[in-house]
């Protein structure tokens, strides 16, 4: 029988289109599950499927959203959202190890490396284990158990579609694992994980501009905004991901550049799809 399930905020962006989780009717009246059927369809056609593609901006067909492209009002809608991301990250409202594998995979979708990189270790400092990542960056769906996959699940599809509608079979199986609290949270770190992506991704674009290979629809002014952006922010997180993992900062840093080869050198049956450097 449907349990009613506490109201929750899901502040929306002006204009953005996106299918909002408390936008949901079955959510917004209380309602809780699927039925038999969807529920053995998801099991069928969904684990253990390759999660479908969308439009890229990378020639390896990789999604790669960037400030650019950013929708009006998100940064004011996630600053409006700061109590909630207060209870997320300090208050650990969403277990610390589950959350940044959502993170992770949210980073993967947008084909972020350095977020990747970032969250990477932030998530063997909150006890994720190198085998967990290693069947994340695989999406091996055998690794985790249901509830967890079918966040994995439905947050890649959130971030490839541009914060947008997520197929009806991967919704559905989210909403029967969550209540709506924990919808919300879970979009609402996909949300910020997204914005993170956006900024990063402008950064490696400014790269390749110097580099005489442009990133189509990337603007030189918005490169330039995540470059600034990075020197205030990159020394603060690299000095807390060192804190976090006890690590040398030097030791941290040389690891990067192997990772990012390691990104690139992925197949399309990933986290992130096919890298530039994918030779299958």
């Amino acid at each position: 029988m449907p349990q009613p399930k506490p109201a929750v905020e899901t502040e929306a962006v002006a204009d953005d289109s996106e299918r909002r989780v408390g936008h949901d009717p079955s959510v917004e009246t209380g309602e809780q599950g699927v039925s038999a059927g969807q529920g053995a369809s998801w099991d069928a056609n969904v684990a253990g499927a390759a999660l479908p593609k969308y439009g890229s901006m990378t020639p390896g067909g990789r999604h790669y959203p960037t400030i650019a492209q950013r929708k009006p009002g998100s940064t004011v809608a996630l600053l409006r959202r700061r109590s909630d991301l207060r209870a997320i990250y300090l208050d650990r409202r969403l277990d610390p190890g589950f959350r940044e594998k959502i993170m992770l995979a949210v980073a993967g979708a947008n084909a972020c490396r350095q977020c990747s990189f970032a969250h990477r270790q932030w998530a063997l400092a909150e006890g994720v284990s190198e085998a967990e990542l290693a069947a994340l960056e695989g999406l091996d769906p055998d690794a985790f158990d249901a509830r967890t996959w079918a966040a994995i699940a439905w947050v890649q599809e959130y971030a490839r579609s541009d914060l947008g509608a997520v197929p009806d079979a991967i919704d559905a199986n989210f909403r029967k694992h969550f209540t709506v609290q924990e919808q919300a949270d879970i979009q609402l770190v996909a949300r910020t994980m997204y914005w993170a992506n956006e900024i990063s991704n402008s950064l490696r674009s400014g790269v390749k501009r110097a580099k005489r290979a442009p990133v189509a629809g990337s603007r030189v002014s918005r490169e330039v905004e995540a470059l600034l952006l990075y020197a205030v922010g990159a020394p603060v997180i690299v000095g807390a991901l060192c804190v976090m993992r006890r690590r040398n900062p030097v030791a941290m840093i040389r690891d990067i550049k192997p990772f990012f080869r390691e990104f690139e050198r992925r197949g399309p049956n990933t986290i992130s799809g096919p890298g530039e450097e994918y030779g299958g």
